[in-house]
């Protein structure tokens, strides 16, 4: 845990612990913990952070904006002295987004459509870093100029008691230029990670007990980044039956979400399928009260949401369910 810019770690004996020098001459040795200051670079940064937007209403409900921001996330300093990068820059970004919001049929629907460019600088990354091979989540790097740019659609209509809602997505995206070891290339059996792990052979040569990571090394310029599929689309469509006192209303959505790749090496090892998610719920709402049965993924369907190295996670199995609510202030008689 960091406590004032230091690292304690516990459960090893006094200059013992893996990956770290024999002597810490900037830490401190009690008991069973070793203290070691980790604080091999220095770091700061000041980056102004801004939005101006536009808003223009020609007629009642319907309205057109467009806007630039500028965020940013902070940079640092990567925790490994033979880093060949031991800072890495503030992640900024330049986002120009404009669109319409407008309602049709006497607002019987209400639509909003948007197109977006996002300029990514110094993207952040953590990679492997070849010359400090018993480190398991390597270094946050820099990218080059990195991009994200798409439109979105969605509509809201309500017609009696029939409710119809929609969106979808459609965006391009591109990391910018980095080498870095696609460690999902190494050879079966490849120790790398851990104390055991191989150093990387120099340049004058092999030596015994060496590996030679650069053949797997990869420039990913180009390739889209993590988790941002090409397409999703969401249909969402209930009707309001009046029943007794309350109001009965049967619910069936579904979801689409592309494929995508869960690392920024585009490789079959971090390809995420699409899915195709199918959902419905019962609802019956009297006064404050709301009683729901619900179903979700109800055709069961097993699919990855992401993969954080050799861990793969796994949306929700098929769930049925009942839930009820009261709204306080709100509700009818």
């Amino acid at each position: 845990m960091p406590i004032d810019g230091t690292y304690i770690y516990p459960d090893y004996p006094p200059n013992t612990l893996p990956g770290t020098p024999a002597d810490c001459p900037h830490g401190a040795v009690g008991g069973s913990l070793l203290k070691c200051s980790v604080n091999f670079g220095e770091y700061s940064d000041t980056v102004p952070t801004a939005k101006v937007d536009l808003n223009w209403t020609p007629v009642a409900g319907q309205n057109f904006y467009a806007f630039f921001a500028h965020g940013y996330k902070a940079g640092g300093v990567n925790a490994d002295p033979q880093s060949p990068s031991p800072t890495f820059k503030p992640e900024e970004v330049n986002d120009y987004e404009a669109g319409w919001k407008g309602q049709l049929l006497d607002g019987h629907i209400v639509t909003q459509t948007g197109l977006y460019y996002m300029e990514y600088i110094n993207m952040q990354y953590p990679v492997y870093d070849i010359y400090n091979t018993t480190v398991g989540n390597g270094d946050d790097q820099n990218l080059g100029a990195s991009r994200i740019k798409g439109i979105e659609f969605s509509a809201q209509s309500k017609f009696g008691g029939l409710n119809f809602n929609f969106s979808a997505d459609y965006n391009k995206t591109s990391v910018g230029d980095l080498v870095a070891l696609n460690s999902a290339a190494l050879p079966p059996g490849t120790v790398f990670g851990t104390v055991n792990a191989p150093n990387q052979c120099p340049a004058s040569g092999p030596v015994a007990g060496c590996f030679n990571y650069l053949p797997y090394e990869t420039n990913v310029a180009g390739e889209s980044i993590p988790l941002a599929p090409t397409f999703t689309a969401n249909v969402d469509v209930s009707y309001g039956l009046p029943i007794g006192p309350g109001t009965l209303r049967p619910r069936v959505y579904y979801s689409y979400v592309g494929s995508s790749y869960s690392n920024i090496f585009q490789t079959p090892y971090y390809y995420i399928p699409s899915r195709h998610l199918l959902g419905a719920n019962l609802d019956y709402e009297v006064g404050s009260w709301l009683f729901e049965v619900y179903g979700t993924n109800l055709t069961n369907l097993t699919y990855v949401t992401d993969s954080l190295g050799n861990d793969w996670q796994y949306g929700a199995p098929r769930q049925y369910g009942f839930r009820f609510n009261y709204g306080f202030g709100g509700g009818g008689g």
